[in-house]
């Protein structure tokens, strides 16, 4: 019993002060608050850090970091979320709420990679996506197939 007594004090001694702790999901939404974390507990426990460039948020799962996310507010208005999960690191640039994709098209667009495969000349799927249905990609695949045959 000794041997578990001093791991689980260093570790609960090297715990930031000043952090809060809720209750999570395995989404990391932050539920009721914990007064006293037990980090070893099986749940999903959030930690919340406010610092001067924004807020963090740490995930743990039985005592074990799996996602970090620090959101810092941007000048008129935005912002920008960074997301670190599984050894993967992810930016994403808000402005107004939406995330900055939705104003500008970039990133992996799925007409794209279809005629990619079919090895067409992407011009079907440039001019799909000016449409209203641009995201209706079934629709757009069963065009393609169509104008194939």
């Amino acid at each position: 019993m000794r041997r578990l007594l001093l791991p689980l004090s260093i570790l609960l001694l090297s715990l930031p002060v000043g952090a809060d702790w809720y209750r999570s999901d395995a989404l990391g939404q932050a539920g009721e608050p914990v007064e006293n974390p037990r980090p070893g507990d099986e749940e999903y426990l959030l930690r919340r850090t406010a610092t001067e460039g924004g807020v963090l948020d740490e995930l743990f799962l039985e005592g074990r970091l799996i996602r970090s996310r620090f959101v810092r507010e941007l000048p008129e208005g935005g912002r920008e979320e960074e997301i670190v999960e599984g050894g993967e690191r992810r930016l994403t640039l808000y402005r107004g709420g939406l995330p900055l994709r939705e104003e500008i098209e970039w990133g992996y667009i799925l007409p794209y990679m279809v005629t990619g495969i079919l090895n067409e000349h992407p011009r079907a799927a440039i001019a799909y996506r000016e449409t209203d249905d641009k995201d209706k990609y079934a629709e757009f695949y069963e065009q393609l197939l169509e104008g194939l045959e």
